[in-house]
């Protein structure tokens, strides 16, 4: 499973750059970044949180 990679593609589907979503989730760009580099592992309410901006469900962040 690669975490950040499911949730770098969906930002991107979603036409959102790194500054924005960052914004929208209360989290700064750099927590982002790592995140989405798989250095950082998100909490269970940023993910959902996450699910919700990007109008999918956490379950489709985890699925291989």
């Amino acid at each position: 499973m690669n975490l950040g990679k499911e949730i770098r593609m969906r930002r991107v589907q979603n036409d959102m750059n790194v500054t924005e979503f960052a914004a929208k989730l209360g989290i700064t760009m750099q927590y982002l970044s790592a995140i989405e580099h798989n250095k950082r592992t998100p909490s269970i309410s940023l993910l959902r949180k996450m699910a919700k901006e990007l109008n999918c469900s956490v379950f489709e962040f985890i699925e291989e």
